[in-house]
């Protein structure tokens, strides 16, 4: 995260982190996590493990209040397109057990979020801007971006309209930005800072050219709704 600041704990419950691969993701359903297709694991006999609700990595996992899990399965979108700067960028985890905190909602309407409105992204990625080196924060970050339309984007940018497809949107705000190890983290709007149940989740972190230097690009969660809705049902 560029820009952004700790974020308070408690406040993202559903947020998951990654053992050996630098992604996150959220708790979608008690044993289900949502992250980016390109951060599929590699190990098909052993998924590997998710910290649920982690934030911060100088205290054990249980001071942390996170909870542990062995991913069981993985599926990604039929759709995901790396040739394509990762279009339909989703990817499920079915974890071996059921968390009991907190999930997110999802957004399911395409057209709920409006030019330069304040979003959230969230996560354990680099924080400097500094060349060839790579600064892991041990506590959740969290910074603010605001929403940008595909043309809007396409224009103040140096990305052309074929990697900004529907699935996909922009959000950015100068100096701040997701950056590498934050993918398939969330984008949030929040909702009732007392009730966590409020926020929504309407993107996932996919990509962009360098951090804070163009708008990063996200997977648009509303796009991918009836998809996510039922693999949750199949595998959940």
């Amino acid at each position: 995260i560029i820009g952004g600041n700790v974020a308070t704990p408690g406040d993202y419950p559903y947020f998951v982190h990654f053992d050996g691969i630098a992604c996150g993701g959220t708790l979608i359903a008690p044993d289900i996590v949502l992250t980016a297709g390109h951060c599929k694991l590699p190990y098909p006999s052993s998924y590997g493990i998710v910290h649920v609700g982690r934030h911060d990595y100088r205290m054990g996992l249980w001071l942390d209040g996170s909870q542990l899990f062995d991913v069981v399965k993985q599926v990604r979108h039929p759709q995901f397109n790396d040739a394509l700067c990762f279009s339909h960028d989703f990817l499920l985890l079915k974890l071996d057990g059921q968390s009991s905190k907190q999930v997110v909602s999802l957004d399911t309407n395409k057209d709920s979020m409006s030019d330069g409105e304040e979003l959230h992204v969230i996560g354990f990625g680099d924080t400097t801007l500094a060349p060839y080196q790579y600064d892991q924060p041990d506590r959740l970050h969290e910074v603010t971006v605001n929403y940008m339309n595909n043309q809007q984007c396409a224009r103040s940018s140096i990305y052309p309209n074929s990697l900004l497809p529907e699935a996909n949107f922009c959000a950015m705000d100068a100096g701040e930005d997701g950056c590498q190890g934050d993918s398939g983290g969330p984008l949030l709007m929040k909702g009732n800072i007392n009730d966590k149940r409020d926020d929504v989740q309407v993107g996932v972190v996919s990509w962009g050219l360098g951090c804070a230097e163009h708008p990063g690009v996200y997977a648009r969660v509303s796009e991918g709704y009836d998809w996510i809705e039922k693999q949750v049902c199949k595998i959940s």
